[in-house]
């Protein structure tokens, strides 16, 4: 689960691509990245946080297009190498992506890369474009005819080959640059221009929450990139589009419940008020327990919003659980109080990020009939935390409500959870989860009344809660033994 940001326009770029990267630093903390295009190529990624990698040298790196990305690791070691865009030469492609590529086994085999060097499966949409696009780069042809002639082909090809999540944003040589989507739309992509300025140009990235003033004041949200689609802005910024291959739509239910910001919005919706909407939901499903509770106590941070909904239907107190406000100690270059505790990839950093990042309300506690109110419960961690925390302090009772369905398996499709047996709900069922977390009481909105609240219904990728894939998974094993051993050899 990464953030990508693409932009072209008919001045230097390179800033307006930083800016929407410090807005989507949530989206990978691993490491971050930026190539800008001038006729050269220019350079700067590494590991660690945007501002750090390049928010001194934004001069170098010059240019109408720019790329970027900030990297959540779900493949490889984690190497200073691996962080995106990558690119090619003869010809000239820069490539930045979000998601998750399955058959990268077969795929290496193919294009005879070498394991040792690809920590990054940006590489084989890559691979395939710059083959599919050597010698059809004239710069005399037509940019309508270019579109029809080899992109369409060419990124057909690719949707043939790749097998999996992607949304990709590209520059080509000479050309423009191009946005794409997988058939199943499973990753985010937004589409933005510039308004009535001097400035003109087209962005696309992860989140349109970046298309703001606080980010990138100059340009407007225009929609949402389709599933199957390629979008193509030549370097004149004449927009051509087709959507080549439609698959039935699976898009990610944990973006708008955990993974996003709730500024941003996914098929017209606000993610705020999805999560407004999952916590009526809770209220209405499990209104028996309306008059047991003495407190809503929503887990900080992404929790809060469903309960105060909660709160607001059983006219009922909020809180109890508040953020500390911290020491400025830092955690992978970030103050450990704004960790993300389900990133953390070692169960110790997940620990220490605990440890440091909550502060309980003694008069919301003691002697109190808590109803905890989370997002999710995939490894379990902070959930048995905070109830521990809270008997220590004296709740009476501790019960928990939870926004999304139990965690079974494995995301493969960009969320980094391929150890299915680190998974709390894998192989357990709800009453030996509330034994593990030793809750008093544990329900879980319906499925159905999750893709209602959040506007998702018969469009949503299920796979983490049914174990119902929208692809093909023949490959997924051998990968999964792969990221196991990856996992083990960088101790992630």
């Amino acid at each position: 689960m990464c953030g990508i940001v693409g932009i072209i326009g008919n001045y230097d770029v390179s800033r307006e691509a930083y800016n929407g990267l410090l807005g989507l630093f949530h989206r990978g903390p691993n490491a971050s990245g930026m190539i800008s295009f001038d006729g050269q190529i220019h350079e700067k990624k590494g590991l660690g946080k945007i501002d750090a990698i390049c928010g001194n040298c934004l001069g170098e790196l010059t240019g109408h297009a720019t790329l970027g990305h900030n990297r959540y690791v779900t493949i490889g070691k984690n190497l200073p190498e691996d962080a995106q865009p990558h690119f090619t030469k003869n010809p000239s492609i820069i490539m930045a992506h979000n998601g998750n590529i399955l058959n990268v086994l077969s795929l290496r085999e193919e294009f005879g890369l070498d394991p040792s060097t690809l920590g990054c499966d940006v590489v084989y949409p890559l691979n395939i474009v710059a083959k599919n696009l050597k010698d059809k780069l004239s710069s005399d042809e037509k940019s309508a005819d270019f579109f029809k002639d080899s992109l369409v082909p060419c990124f057909e090809a690719m949707m043939n080959k790749l097998i999996g999540a992607y949304s990709i944003v590209a520059i080509i040589e000479n050309k423009g640059l191009v946005a794409v989507r997988d058939p199943h739309g499973i990753r985010p992509l937004s589409m933005a221009k510039t308004g009535p300025v001097d400035k003109k140009g087209y962005a696309f990235a992860s989140e349109n929450r970046i298309f703001d003033p606080n980010f990138m004041r100059d340009y407007n949200f225009e929609r949402e990139v389709s599933r199957g689609e390629l979008i193509f802005i030549d370097n004149d910024l004449n927009v051509f589009n087709q959507v080549i291959r439609e698959e039935a739509e699976s898009f990610c239910p944990f973006e708008p419940v955990y993974f996003a910001k709730p500024d941003s919005s996914f098929k017209g919706q606000q993610v705020f008020v999805s999560r407004y909407n999952l916590g009526k939901a809770l209220a209405r499903e499990f209104s028996s327990l309306k008059d047991k509770v003495d407190v809503i106590m929503p887990i900080p941070n992404t929790p809060i919003i469903a309960g105060m909904a909660m709160g607001d239907a059983w006219n009922k107190p909020v809180g109890g659980i508040v953020k500390n406000p911290g020491n400025g100690e830092k955690q992978a270059g970030k103050d450990i109080t704004e960790i993300r505790v389900f990133l953390q990839p070692t169960p110790e950093e997940r620990k220490q990020a605990l440890n440091k990042k909550y502060i309980g309300v003694k008069e919301y506690i003691q002697g109190k009939r808590i109803l905890l109110v989370d997002d999710s419960t995939v490894r379990g961690d902070t959930s048995t935390f905070i109830v521990k925390e809270l008997r220590e302090r004296g709740a009476a009772w501790v019960g928990m409500a939870v926004t999304f369905r139990p965690y079974k398996h494995p995301c493969i499709y960009g969320i980094d959870t391929a150890e299915r047996e680190k998974l709390i709900s894998y192989n357990q069922t709800d009453e030996e989860v509330r034994q593990k977390t030793n809750l008093d009481h544990l329900v879980y909105l319906s499925l159905d009344r999750l893709l209602r609240a959040t506007n998702l219904e018969g469009r949503a990728c299920t796979a983490c809660m049914t174990g119902v894939y929208p692809t093909s998974t023949e490959e997924y094993f051998a990968f999964e033994k792969m990221r196991k051993e990856d996992r083990a050899a960088a101790n992630l």
